[in-house]
């Protein structure tokens, strides 16, 4: 969990003080004041709230901000926090904005900034049983703590500061994690006080080993942005996290919820959208009855029937989402929190049934499911949703292989007590799927159980056994994500089973579980249990080693080329002699990429190099000049290339390099190739270009691979079009960079 919760007031945008006198009357009970000036320290009696809290006040006295360390996501906790809102009028967040609740007051309240980088659950509550409800909020397991007394300076007694127990190197840790948007004179104040502290720990015990601070850097930098106004980087977004054990439980809860309707209010629930009325009376029946039991047991906040309902009825409301809208079940991250939820795979947000029920339960009418499924799902319906979904039915598929269910072809042959989920489980797949030979291939793809379950079973394998993230997306929407508004829906979406869904790593690389099955049906050359073992052992790609090229290119014209000859306008760089492109492998080296490309020939492979350069030359001099943000646009679309998991991927990422920082090397190599073509500008452009088609057709040995490359390299176009600008009612892209990508469309057969 985050390191601070804090409490503020703030209204219309501003930060306010709250009764530093009322504020210390409600804390009084748990525990012992010790005044300390600007910034004061309440430490608790026991160990179920949180460890200490540090009170911020201004030279009037009256306190703006309240912090909670080292909270204790517990029924004290909450019950204290809830007064506390209801008293003040104010906000509680976390110190990463994932969580962030209010009694009275209106989000609109809060500074714009801070509005802006909410990231999780943020609502207005009736009951202390809303805040961090359990099953929706998961804290991580952490280290050992240990407290550590220091004399504080300035409030003349001893304090404590409680650190995790030291790491393989020796060093204590203290995670801060502060988000710039939550930045203000009240939470720096606290987190400058913890910096003050470590120094204090840190001279009085003598320590060797300076203690670590997880984001120390980040820490700092937000103390100095927020003093003196500047762009920074906030923590790293939230992650989802595909779970299939959250996957399964959701839909046991959902099926024992179907029977317990049945059984009690004798209704009978379908799992579409059209329960949702069903849905809607029986919860507020099930509202009534908890305002029945509060005005029975006033003081008994926490409502265990409503806690069982709400995970119930969440699972059934989260199955139907993800019957109607297309979704996944799992875990939702960001620094040390974390949410059971559901990823609609439109990729434009989440949600969290269970909550959802709850807040129904409890607050009744305002929180209508129904207004919610229209209003707020409804539009986010996944292109895949239904019989489409089929990332959203992983889990199911591998389970079914592991299990042996369905009318898998040949299931009987597999030894299914070897399928753990490991990578050596894969040795037994690659053996089953070899009895397969002599088949007809479009029998077993017109079935389809036997690529879905392997498929969805190698993936799994993957995403379970990988230091980094994979999450699943089906085809349509990956493509949506990244092709123009304007491409029919029918180009975007494949015909192919074999790339009906895929993973995609954070780094956006990509990986097709079903192609390699597909694969070793019509040509067992290659093991799947090989493909995923150099999967796992990839490294990472960081955006870190390529973003200093990009800095290093500007593009600008230095002057309008003579009629009937054009040229790319680069700054002059004070830069060694430019080397050649890597186009054949550097000897020594056994790894795949190179020795993939031992066999393909010069002439093609210099062709695919200069594709991505080819498209922005003939784009970008559309009006005469390519300008820097061209050459920025070209840039990003070309590390994502290198990123494919093909031939042309691992071509493009070995010379990256040469591309990016000796760019005049490169442009001026596809520029003398153009020079040596009898023909126009424009022709030999779009000559070129059409003969790469071909030559991606031939190297990559698939159509469906081919297309997908061939759309990308028309994206790249399309990307650099818009990056040229526009203007005041003008369009980014101007009329002949829009007739020109339209000619680049036919080129590339796209």
């Amino acid at each position: 969990m985050a390191m601070n919760l804090y409490l503020q007031q703030f209204r219309n945008g501003q930060l306010h003080s709250v009764c530093k006198r009322t504020l210390l009357d409600t804390l009084g009970p748990f525990g012992q004041w010790h005044d300390g000036g600007e910034i004061g320290e309440f430490r608790f009696a026991g160990n179920d709230i949180a460890s200490s809290a540090l009170i911020a006040s201004s030279a009037e006295g009256d306190c703006h901000c309240l912090s909670f360390l080292h909270p204790q996501f517990g029924d004290p906790l909450r019950k204290l926090v809830f007064e506390l809102l209801d008293k003040l009028n104010c906000f509680v967040f976390d110190d990463e904005l994932g969580t962030l609740y209010h009694v009275h007051g209106e989000l609109g309240d809060l500074p714009a900034r801070m509005r802006g980088k909410l990231c999780g659950q943020q609502q207005r509550i009736r009951s202390p049983q809303q805040l961090w409800p359990e099953g929706t909020f998961l804290p991580p397991a952490s280290r050992p703590k240990v407290k550590l007394a220091f004399q504080h300076p300035e409030r003349k007694t001893r304090s404590e500061l409680l650190l995790d127990a030291q790491n393989s190197n020796g060093a204590y840790t203290l995670p801060i994690a502060l988000c710039h948007a939550a930045g203000n004179p009240g939470t720096l104040s606290i987190q400058q006080e913890l910096v003050n502290a470590v120094n204090c720990v840190t001279v009085q015990h003598e320590l060797k080993t300076a203690i670590d601070f997880d984001s120390m850097a980040a820490l700092m930098d937000t103390i100095m942005t927020v003093k003196a106004p500047a762009d920074s980087e906030d923590p790293a977004p939230a992650a989802f996290v595909a779970n299939a054990e959250t996957h399964r439980t959701a839909r046991r809860l959902s099926e024992q919820f179907r029977q317990q309707v049945l059984q009690k209010f004798n209704l009978q629930l379908e799992l579409s959208a059209g329960s949702l009325p069903q849905l809607e009376q029986l919860l507020e029946k099930i509202h009534q009855l908890y305002l029945q039991e509060r005005t029975a047991r006033p003081s008994e906040w926490h409502s265990k029937a409503a806690a069982n309902w709400a995970r119930l009825a969440g699972a059934w409301l989260g199955e139907v989402l993800r019957a109607e809208l297309g979704a996944q079940w799992g875990t939702l991250q960001r620094g040390g929190i974390g949410w059971n939820v559901l990823m609609l795979n439109s990729q434009q947000g989440h949600c969290w049934p269970e909550q959802q029920v709850l807040n129904r339960i409890i607050g009744g009418k305002q929180f209508d499911l129904q207004h919610s499924f229209q209003q707020h799902w409804l539009p986010q319906k996944a292109r895949s949703a239904g019989a489409r979904d089929l990332a959203g039915r992983i889990s199911d598929y591998a389970d079914q292989l592991v299990a042996g269910l369905g009318e898998i072809q040949g299931i009987e042959r597999l030894a299914r007590a070897k399928l753990d989920f490991t990578p050596e489980s894969l040795r037994e797949l690659d053996r089953f799927l070899c009895t397969f030979a002599g088949h007809d291939l479009d029998d077993l793809m017109t079935r389809g159980e036997l690529l879905r379950s392997t498929g969805a079973y190698v993936g799994e394998v993957l995403r379970r056994n990988s230091a980094q993230h994979w999450l699943w997306m089906n085809y349509d929407e990956y493509m949506a994500l990244r092709a123009p508004q304007d491409t029919p829906a029918d180009e975007r979406l494949p015909d192919n089973p074999a790339f009906a869904a895929m993973l995609v790593r954070e780094d956006d690389l990509l990986a097709l579980p079903f192609n390699y099955v597909l694969g070793v049906l019509l040509e067992p050359s290659d093991t799947i249990h090989s493909t995923i073992s150099r999967k796992l052992q990839a490294p990472l790609y960081r955006e870190s080693k390529t973003k200093p090229y990009a800095e290093k290119i500007t593009v600008t014209p230095q002057y309008t080329p003579p009629a009937g000859k054009q040229e790319l306008a680069l700054e002059p760089q004070a830069t060694p002699a430019a080397r050649e492109l890597a186009l054949e492998p550097e000897s020594g080296s056994s790894t795949a990429a190179q020795s993939a490309a031992d066999h393909r020939s010069e002439s093609a492979q210099q062709l695919l190099v200069t594709a991505p350069g080819l498209v922005l030359v003939y784009i970008g001099l559309a009006d005469g000049k390519a300008d820097a943000k061209e050459t920025q646009a070209f840039l990003s679309e070309v590390q994502g290339l290198a990123k494919l998991d093909n031939f042309f991927g691992r071509l493009i990422a070995l010379n990256l390099e040469t591309m990016a920082s000796n760019q005049a090397a490169y442009f001026g190599m596809i520029l003398g190739i153009l020079e040596k073509i009898d023909a126009s500008f424009e022709a030999a452009s779009l000559t070129l270009l059409s003969a790469a088609a071909d030559v991606l057709d031939a190297e990559l040995g698939d159509e469906m691979q081919s297309r997908y490359v061939r759309r990308r390299l028309y994206n790249l176009g399309a990307t650099v079009a818009a990056a040229s600008g526009g203007g005041f009612l003008r369009s980014a892209v101007s009329r002949e960079e829009q007739a020109r990508l339209d000619r680049l469309k036919q080129a590339l057969r796209c």
